[in-house]
This record gives C-alpha cells, sequence and structure tokens, in this order.
C-alpha cells in the first residue's frame, strides 16, 4: 500500500481553502490533505508533524498585514511550500523565493496551474505561475527592506495600517483632516523614496507587531 502525502493548507478564506481541497483531491493521487484557518494552528500543526510533503499557505493570514512565519518555519525544518497569494507584487514573490520557496501561484491563475505547482512541488521541483513570472518580468526595481525615516506621527500611522485600519478609521482614531492624512502620507514616500507599499512592506519587516510604541 502506498502512504499517502501529507499537504498542508492554511488559508483563512473558507471557500478558497475547500475549492483547493477540491481541486487537489480530484487531481492528484494519494494525498491526504489538512487544512487550517489560522496561522497560529497551522504552525501547531507543522511543528508537531515531521511527516509532513507540502505546505501551501496564503501570505495574508491576519490582520497585521503579510506574514511569512510559515514560510520561515518551513525552510528551518526543510519542509517544501508554496505559497498561494492575491499579492502579485514582486516583493512578495521574491520574499517568498529568499525563503526557498518551491512555488508561487496567484490565486487568479486557473485550477491547473495549482495542480501543476503542486505536482511538481511534491517532486522537488519549483513552479511559478504566469501571473507571477510576469510581475517578477515587469518590475525592474526589486524593493529591500530598510528602517524608514519617520517622525512619531508617521509611525504612527503605519502601525495602524498594519494593524487593518483603513484611512476612513483612521482619520477618525488620530481625529486629523484628510488631508493631514495624504500630506503624512506624501512625505512618508519622499522622504523614504518608495511607494506606499514599499513603505508598508519595510514597516512590517522592521517593527511588525512587535511594535508597542
Amino acid at each position: 500500500m502506498i502512504d499517502s502525502k501529507i499537504i498542508v493548507i492554511v488559508d483563512d478564506h473558507v471557500i478558497t481553502r475547500r475549492g483547493m481541497v477540491e481541486v487537489l483531491l480530484d487531481a492528484i493521487k494519494d494525498i491526504d490533505i489538512h487544512e487550517f484557518d489560522t496561522e497560529e494552528s497551522g504552525l501547531a500543526f507543522i511543528q508537531k508533524n515531521n511527516s509532513i510533503n507540502l505546505i501551501i499557505a496564503d501570505l495574508q493570514l491576519s490582520l497585521s498585514a503579510k506574514s511569512f512565519c510559515i514560510p520561515q518555519l518551513a525552510k528551518k525544518i526543510k519542509v517544501p511550500y508554496i505559497i498561494y497569494s492575491s499579492f502579485d507584487n514582486k516583493i512578495f514573490i521574491e520574499e517568498a523565493l529568499k525563503n526557498n520557496a518551491l512555488g508561487y501561484i496567484c490565486k487568479r491563475s486557473e485550477s491547473s496551474q495549482l495542480i501543476e505547482g503542486v505536482t511538481k512541488a511534491l517532486n522537488g521541483e519549483k513552479f511559478i505561475c504566469p501571473i507571477a513570472t510576469a510581475s517578477l518580468e515587469r518590475e525592474n526595481l526589486y524593493w529591500t527592506p530598510k528602517p524608514l525615516s519617520l517622525s512619531p506621527s508617521e509611525k504612527q500611522l503605519l502601525k495602524l495600517y498594519a494593524m487593518g485600519m483603513n484611512s476612513k478609521s483612521i482619520i477618525k482614531k488620530l481625529k486629523i483632516t484628510e488631508n493631514t492624512l495624504r500630506s503624512h502620507r506624501r512625505h512618508i514616500l519622499a522622504r523614504n523614496s518608495c511607494n506606499f507599499e514599499q513603505a508598508m512592506f519595510s514597516y512590517n519587516e522592521w517593527f511588525g507587531t512587535n511594535d508597542t510604541e
């Protein structure tokens, strides 16, 4: 009897997660899928099991923006993993590949791309979907996360965005005008020579959920 290969899926969107499970079970033989809806539950299972053959993880598993905890753990314990994400920005693709991802598949891809990526990963082969490949080729500048030059007000602003708040909620919480918020954002981008997505990526890299100031 052939032992089933164990696949772990971590994605907080139940419809996406269930769709992935059905697609993979229909297309690939001899697999046993364990699915989790939070980063914490996925990490706990991964840490307790040494027979996992593949991890498929979303990048945004909480309100604290993007997270590379599962990729970093997978790299540490040498378990192959694929990123299955809505993000097709080169920043996140490059970060996944830097952490030895065997695949990067955008959720807008056809189901055949997911099947191909998982099949190749189970055989130790790398796969990047066409959408992600186009992003890598289109964007010439790779943003290396760096410490940002921020005023206290600007740092507070990025912290609230990282917590998942939108501009309208931030304006209300900080009791500022929309023009003030826009001014803060312009100053952040101009002083640090980046776009807003890059600023958030650097903020999460250097402060993240550990920012208690």
